[in-house]
């Protein structure tokens, strides 16, 4: 039997170098998103830390009285905004999709808006801002906008933890830097916009208000959306936990199939959950069906801002008589938060143009 020569054993060892260089290629390929990710969120901790402890050292005694001789110069830059215009470094990993969104969703406290999310939302901002344009949704080729939209449908549709976050984001509180509450109410607004998919300067709620080319690109969405996904929100829709069913029930205003939703959602109004019955409400009044127009009205009372906005915003949304007078008693009635009183006006206004509409 003959030897192997050299030059196999060189051969041989060339092939399993290869084999192994391409094994490890595929790995950091795989875990790579991964990697770039919690990277960006370790620097995105890192600045939060910083900016929060700059705000905290200038903030110092209330009765501090502090000498500043440059108070004709022009104010001192922000260090958020100066760290944030900074943080471009992942920007072209991002592009080339190593950005990990189960990473990045992980890294948002299940809590919500809490100064522990900053670096997560900052990460967000940064991804979206590497992107540019082709995520708007006037961009000329909607192609790269909607696969975003269905891989962010396909982990939060499954998951549990996930819904429950959207209901924390959409009703908790809103402290991005410790000690410092704020309203958030721009930032909510837009949030509920996009999972219901409304126009949120539209206060009657025409789904597409303006082109043919969007109400296109809404059903594109829905039809990418599987089976399995749509199964998820049905069987999640009986979980043990009340904002994991109501963050269900919210999401399932898009189901294509409209008696799927109809049925789920009636049933739903019978649930011992306040939070849930209001969910089921929205959903059915999504669908202009005005089953759920009781809670609705009841929500108005609601102790969260939050909820009292969105109930008025959908009884405005029914066009029945009966919500509008709802809404313009609570105005009456002195609403308590300045932002959604303004709202509240908006929507009687609206209302009015609706009706003037109908009538000519």
């Amino acid at each position: 039997m003959a030897k192997r020569g050299p030059g196999r054993k060189r051969v041989l060892i060339a092939t399993l170098s290869l084999l192994a260089a391409g094994v490890a290629v595929a790995a950091v390929l795989r875990a790579g998103p991964g990697i770039v990710t919690s990277a960006a969120l370790r620097d995105a901790r890192g600045i939060c830390r910083m900016v929060e402890g700059e705000r905290a050292a200038n903030a110092g005694p209330i009765f501090e009285f502090k000498l500043d001789f440059n108070i004709f110069s022009k104010p001192p830059p922000d260090s958020f905004q100066e760290r944030t215009t900074a943080f471009t470094r992942y920007e072209g990993f991002f592009r080339r999709g190593w950005f990990d969104r189960e990473v990045l969703l992980r890294s948002v406290p299940l809590e919500g808006f809490t100064p522990e999310a900053l670096p997560g939302f900052l990460v967000l901002w940064s991804y979206l801002r590497a992107h540019g344009r082709k995520l708007e949704i006037d961009a000329d080729d909607k192609g790269v906008l909607l696969e975003e939209i269905l891989q962010w449908i396909r982990i939060v549709f499954p998951s549990e933890r996930a819904k429950e976050l959207l209901v924390n984001l959409l009703i908790g509180e809103y402290e991005p830097f410790r000690g410092k509450p704020e309203s958030g109410a721009g930032l909510k607004y837009f949030l509920l916009a996009g999972v219901t998919a409304r126009d949120p300067d539209e206060h009657h709620w025409n789904r597409g208000r303006g082109t043919g080319e969007i109400q296109r690109f809404y059903r594109s969405v829905v039809q990418g959306i599987g089976l399995e996904e749509w199964n998820a929100l049905l069987c999640d829709s009986r979980h043990p936990r009340e904002k994991v069913r109501a963050a269900s029930l919210l999401l399932l205003c898009h189901h294509p199939r409209r008696q799927v939703l109809l049925e789920r959602a009636r049933e739903a109004l019978g649930d011992p959950s306040p939070l849930v019955r209001v969910a089921a409400a929205s959903a059915l009044a999504s669908r202009r069906d005005p089953a759920g127009q009781d809670l609705l009205i009841g929500g108005l009372e609601h102790e969260r801002w939050e909820i009292r906005w969105w109930c008025g915003k959908l009884l405005i949304f029914l066009g029945e008589t009966r919500g509008r007078d709802a809404v313009e008693r609570r105005l009456l009635m002195r609403e308590p938060d300045r932002w959604v009183r303004e709202e509240m006006r908006r929507m009687l206004q609206a209302f009015e143009r609706q009706q003037l509409r109908t009538r000519t």
